[in-house]
C-alpha cells in the first residue's frame, strides 16, 4: 500500500472497537448487568484504538503486519466480553506500530494499565473543583482480562499506590494557543480509586484537554484521561435547560425542536456525572441548544452557521426521528455531493468522525467539499431512510441529489445494501467494507458502481465476497479488493484511499459522459 499523508489529530475519541460486535453478541450484552458500564468501556477502548490507528497510518509495512495478531486477539477478547483484555491487546498493537526504545516499552505498557477518571465532565470552576481518580483497566501479569477493574470492583482489600508521579495538565481549547498548559497538578504515588480534588484558576468557558503523564523510573508515559468542559453559571444554565426540556419533551416537533430535545437530554445527563462514550464538545452543544431552543433562529440558519465543523442533530419526520452527525463544507454556494457513512453494529454516529482511520474519512471528504452524514443506527436499523433524511436536510442545505454516495462497514455495509436496494434511483455509488448484505435486482441497481473490500484476515470477508458475487450475477458494476494482512478492525483505514479514488473516478467518468452527451446534443 502507498504511503499516506500525516493524520490530522482528532480530540474526539469514540467507540470504534464495538463496531466489530456481531448481532449474536449484542442482545446478550444489552441484557446483562454490564450495560451500566458500557459507556466507560466504549470510551477506554475507543481512546486506545485511536492511538493505534494514528500510529498505524504512519507505520511501515512490516510494523503493520506485525500488529495484525494482537488486533485479532483484541477483537476475539471483545467477542468474549473480555473488554479489559481487548484494551490491553490494542495497547500492545500500538507499541508495535509506534515502537518505543526497548528500555521504555515495558514502562509504557505498565503505565497504560491505568487511566484517569474525571467524576463530572462539565463543571463550574468557580463553584466546584475537578474531582478525579486513577483506575486500573487491566493487569499485565495475566493473559486474561480483569474486568473487575472496568466495573469498579476492587481486586484487593487494601488500597494500592502506584509507584511514580502523576501530572495532570489542563491545555487550552482549540485555537491560536492550542496546547498551551494553563494549569497543572502533580501527585506522588497516587492511590488507586482514591478521589482527588484539583482547584483550577479563573478560566473562560470552553472544552479543555487534560494531558495525564505518569513518570516511573524516569520514563514519562502519557496515559488516557477524559477531557473537561468549563461552564460558569452552570447551575443556572442546567435549570434553564431542564425547564425547557420538561415543557417540550413530549410531542412530535420538527427537526429543530427534536434536535434541541436530544441535546438537552444529553447535557442534563452528563452534568449529573453520567459516563460518556466519547469526548463531546459540550460548550458547542450548550451553544447549539441555545440556538435551537430560540424560536427566532431558523433551523437552516443554525445548520449552516459553523461550516467546517461537525454538528449533532435529530431529524424529525412525523412520528419518526433520526440522530445524525453532520459536517457541511466551508463553501455552500452550489449543489453539493453527499456521502452517507454507516457504522458497524454496537457503534454510533461518531465512529467515522473519530476512530475509523482516526477520522480520515472526514478529512478526505472535506478536501472534496462534500457533505458527510453519519446516522446512528441500532439493531432495529434506522429511524429514517436516506430519502427521508435527504428530504429533511434539503430544506436547509444545497444538496446535489444526483450525487449521493454510501459507505458502510460491517453491519453498516449491510445497511448500505438495504438502502441502495430500496432506493437505487437516489444513489450514485456505494462502498461496502468488511461485510455485505442482500441486494434486490433492478434495472436502476445495475447502473450503480459498487466497491467491495475486505482484509484477507477479516472475518467479514466471506460476506463481502458473497456480496461481490451477487452483484456480478445481476450484472452490476462491481470492483472487489482484498487487503493483505488486514483484519476486520482496520479494513476501513486500509481501504479509505482506495474508496475515495473509486468515488473520484466514478464522478469523473460521469462528468465526462455528461459533457460528451451535451456536445453530441449541441451538434446540428
Amino acid at each position: 500500500m502507498a504511503d499516506n499523508p500525516p493524520l490530522m489529530h482528532e480530540k474526539h475519541a469514540c467507540n470504534m472497537l464495538l463496531s466489530a460486535v456481531c448481532c449474536c453478541v449484542l442482545p446478550w450484552l444489552i441484557a446483562s448487568p454490564a450495560l451500566g458500564q458500557l459507556a466507560d468501556q466504549r470510551y477506554q477502548l475507543g481512546r486506545r484504538l485511536i492511538r493505534f490507528e494514528t500510529a498505524w497510518q504512519a507505520a511501515s509495512h512490516d510494523q503493520r503486519t506485525a500488529s495484525v495478531r494482537p488486533v485479532e486477539q483484541a477483537v476475539s477478547s471483545f467477542f468474549g466480553l473480555q473488554l479489559a483484555d481487548a484494551a490491553k491487546r490494542l495497547d500492545q498493537a500500538r507499541s508495535i506500530v509506534d515502537p518505543f526504545p526497548i528500555d521504555q516499552q515495558p514502562r509504557w505498557l505498565e503505565a497504560n494499565q491505568h487511566f484517569v477518571d474525571i467524576e463530572t465532565l462539565i463543571i463550574d470552576p468557580s463553584e466546584s473543583p475537578v474531582r478525579f481518580r486513577v483506575r486500573r483497566l487491566y493487569r499485565l501479569a495475566t493473559a486474561s482480562s480483569d474486568n473487575s477493574a472496568l466495573s469498579g470492583e476492587s481486586t484487593d482489600d487494601a488500597p494500592e499506590a502506584i509507584q511514580g508521579t502523576l501530572k495532570l495538565s489542563l491545555l487550552s481549547p482549540t485555537g491560536s494557543s492550542e496546547g498551551q498548559v494553563l494549569a497543572s497538578t502533580t501527585i506522588e504515588s497516587p492511590m488507586l480509586d482514591a478521589w482527588t480534588t484539583w482547584s483550577l484558576p479563573s478560566l473562560p468557558n470552553g472544552d479543555y484537554t487534560i494531558r495525564a503523564t505518569l513518570n516511573q523510573s524516569e520514563v514519562a508515559s502519557e496515559i488516557i484521561s477524559e477531557n473537561l468542559t468549563l461552564c460558569h453559571g452552570l447551575n443556572k444554565k442546567t435549570e434553564e435547560i431542564s425547564a425547557w426540556y420538561e415543557s417540550n419533551r413530549r410531542g412530535k416537533g420538527d427537526s429543530k425542536q427534536s434536535s434541541a430535545r436530544m441535546l438537552a437530554k444529553e447535557i442534563l445527563q452528563i452534568c449529573k456525572g453520567t459516563a460518556c462514550e466519547t469526548d463531546i464538545p459540550w460548550t458547542q452543544w450548550i451553544e447549539d441548544f441555545d440556538s435551537l431552543s430560540d424560536e427566532s433562529v431558523p433551523f437552516d440558519q443554525w445548520i449552516q452557521s459553523q461550516p467546517g465543523n461537525s454538528r449533532w442533530c435529530q431529524l424529525s419526520n412525523g412520528n419518526k426521528s433520526q440522530v445524525i452527525r453532520l459536517r457541511v463544507p466551508s463553501a455552500l454556494d452550489k449543489p453539493t455531493p453527499v456521502l452517507f457513512a454507516f457504522h458497524g453494529a454496537g457503534g454510533s454516529e461518531n465512529m467515522f468522525f473519530d476512530t475509523y482511520g482516526a477520522g480520515r474519512l472526514i478529512d478526505l471528504a472535506s478536501e472534496r467539499g462534500w457533505i458527510v452524514i453519519s446516522p446512528r443506527q441500532t439493531l432495529n436499523g434506522l429511524g429514517l431512510n436516506i430519502v427521508e433524511m435527504l428530504d429533511e436536510l434539503q430544506k436547509s442545505l444545497p444538496i446535489d441529489r444526483s450525487r449521493v454516495m454510501l459507505v458502510g462497514h460491517s453491519m453498516g455495509a449491510a445497511q448500505a445494501m438495504q438502502q441502495v436496494s430500496n432506493y437505487p434511483q437516489q444513489i450514485y455509488a456505494v462502498a461496502a467494507l468488511g461485510g455485505g448484505g442482500t441486494v434486490k435486482r433492478s434495472n436502476a441497481l445495475e447502473q450503480i458502481p459498487f466497491y467491495v473490500a475486505a482484509g484477507d484476515r477479516d472475518f467479514g470477508r466471506p460476506r463481502a465476497m458473497l456480496l461481490a458475487k451477487q452483484l456480478k450475477e445481476i450484472k452490476a458494476n462491481v470492483r472487489y479488493t482484498d487487503f493483505e494482512n488486514v483484519e476486520h478492525l482496520v479494513i476501513v483505514q486500509a481501504a479509505l484511499d482506495d474508496v475515495f479514488r473509486f468515488f473520484d473516478d466514478t464522478l469523473t467518468l460521469s462528468t465526462n459522459r455528461s459533457s460528451t452527451l451535451h456536445q453530441d446534443e449541441s451538434k446540428p
